[in-house]
């Protein structure tokens, strides 16, 4: 292993978290922790497919209707109440969970 390793580590390892999105509160996304503690939400695939348009212009809009396809609609309404667990996972770093109303969306009766 290379001495630099600890400086790439530091570089690239970017402390990320999955939450609600602020807008659209139906949707968990990732988001990119800054060391002054702003989030940042960020999207694997709006980049992929930037990536695809740019690289590969004459195959990108068949490529990304093939392999990029919308979620179908309530898809998550049902899911198991033990993924909840995994609602707030962050790497490399401390985070404030999300308040348990504003994980579940509604308020519990």
């Amino acid at each position: 292993m290379s001495e630099d390793w600890p400086k790439w580590i530091d570089k690239v390892a970017l402390p990320h978290m999955v939450s609600r999105h602020s807008s659209f509160q139906e949707s968990r996304c990732f988001y990119v922790v800054t060391t002054d503690g702003h989030k940042e939400d960020f999207s694997y695939r709006k980049c992929l497919d930037n990536f695809i348009k740019g690289k590969y212009p004459d195959m990108a809009e068949m490529f990304v209707a093939k392999y990029f396809r919308k979620p179908r609609p309530n898809r998550n309404r049902d899911r198991n109440p033990a993924s909840e667990e995994n609602e707030n996972k962050s790497v490399g770093g401390e985070l404030t969970p999300i308040p348990e109303d504003a994980q579940n969306g509604s308020q519990q009766e």
